[in-house]
Parts: structure tokens; sequence; C-alpha cells
């Protein structure tokens, strides 16, 4: 009974880590020929620290959307045997998703 909610923590631990380490590199791109003036933070924050703003910004956005639009959703569903909001949900995979995504789109224009 605890496994399928186990497995699913395991497996957002899993996609937090690969895309705060995406988020890390990208960044790291782009500030390697600055001198820092501060302390600079971990990689691991760093990435967190970002995907959670992402994830909340988006949150916000569906939110007032969706009130805007008068859309009825479900308070909570369950995954796995997990009770989430179906929306918080969706922010934190579109949050996960959009790094990889910048990446595919620069690949595309690349070329």
């Amino acid at each position: 009974m605890w496994i399928k909610p186990a497995i699913l923590i395991l497996l957002l631990i899993f996609m937090f880590t690969v895309t705060a380490n995406e988020i890390v590199k990208s960044q790291r791109k782009k500030f390697l020929n600055q001198i820092p003036q501060e302390t600079i933070p971990g990689a691991i924050s760093q990435g967190l620290t970002y995907l959670v703003g992402m994830a909340g910004g988006i949150y916000i956005s569906l939110i007032a959307l969706t009130s805007f639009l008068k859309i009825a959703f479900p308070e909570t569903v369950y995954i796995l045997g997990v009770s989430v909001d179906p929306l918080a949900i969706l922010s934190l995979l579109l949050a996960l998703i959009q790094p990889w995504l910048i990446k595919f789109f620069n690949f595309l224009n690349s070329k």
C-alpha cells in the first residue's frame, strides 16, 4: 500500500534532480566568464529554487485563468493512491518540462 506513493516520490525526486542539473548547466554557461561578487549558492539549491519559483508562477497563472474562465476542476485527484491538487501537478510538470523544451527549441534554431 505504501509502495506506490514511495515510487511516486522517488520518481519526482529523480525528475527534480535531473531538471535542476539541466537548469544549473545552462546558468553556468551564462555566468562562466563573470567574476563572482558574492557567495555562490550550491547547484542543487539554485536549481530547486528556480524550479519551485517557476512552478509557483505557473500555478498562480493557472488558478487565475481557471477562475476567470470559470473552468471547474476537481479539488483533488488520486495519482498512485496519493491525493494531489491537479493544477499543482500540472504546473509542476510544466516547470519540469520547460528547460527541456527550451533546449530542444535552441537545438532546432541552431541548425
